[in-house]
């Protein structure tokens, strides 16, 4: 799938894409196999968000982007964007529709940096905002790009914060350290499929 006019809108008018959202950017170009023999291929860029224009005249939407490897600025369009960080588009838009239609949360556009300031801690608070367990949050603005855009719960407040996110991406989030349990005198780990990975 591609990403279509109404479709950018929509992210954008939601603020689920930012400055240095990661991109991977379809490209069409040409291999000239001899002089009068060119092949089309097409060639995979990884890529920073650094801007989105409208043009109105031809109303379509220009998406100005690095690549990973250099600061010179590129112009892509909608339908040329396969993934967003690091999903799909089709995945990414249905994630954020869920989010923003859907969920019952508190949406943090500041900047944060829950892993240091909420995550372990006892009472904190987000911005000023004070938590309780069961509270819905999601982070637009994080330092770490995997905690945006995904819809996590309080628990713990009291004792030690932890974040446990249950939608909004393909697969579940808990950004928890793995427990180990005590059994006759010998330490057992989480089994591998129990435990999640960032």
């Amino acid at each position: 799938m591609s990403l279509t006019n109404s479709q950018m809108s929509f992210l954008l008018r939601e603020k689920a894409l930012h400055l240095n959202t990661q991109m991977v950017v379809i490209k069409d170009k040409t291999k000239n196999v001899s002089e009068n023999y060119v092949v089309p291929k097409k060639v995979k860029i990884d890529a920073r968000l650094s801007n989105i224009y409208y043009d109105k005249d031809n109303d379509i939407y220009k998406i100005v982007y690095y690549k990973n490897n250099d600061d010179k600025k590129y112009i892509c369009y909608p339908n040329e964007i396969e993934q967003i960080e690091g999903q799909a588009v089709d995945r990414f838009y249905k994630a954020t529709q869920d989010l923003m239609v859907k969920a019952n949360f508190n949406k943090i556009d500041e900047e944060t940096d829950v892993s240091k300031t909420i995550i372990g801690q006892k009472y904190p608070t987000l911005n000023g905002i004070p938590l309780y367990n069961g509270m819905k949050v999601v982070f637009t603005n994080d330092k770490d790009p995997n905690m945006n855009m995904k819809v996590f719960t309080i628990k713990g407040y009291g004792d030690s914060v932890q974040l446990c996110g249950a939608v909004g991406r393909p697969k579940k989030n808990i950004l928890k350290a793995p427990k180990v349990k005590q059994k006759r005198g010998r330490k057992l780990g989480w089994r591998k499929n129990k435990q999640i990975q960032q």
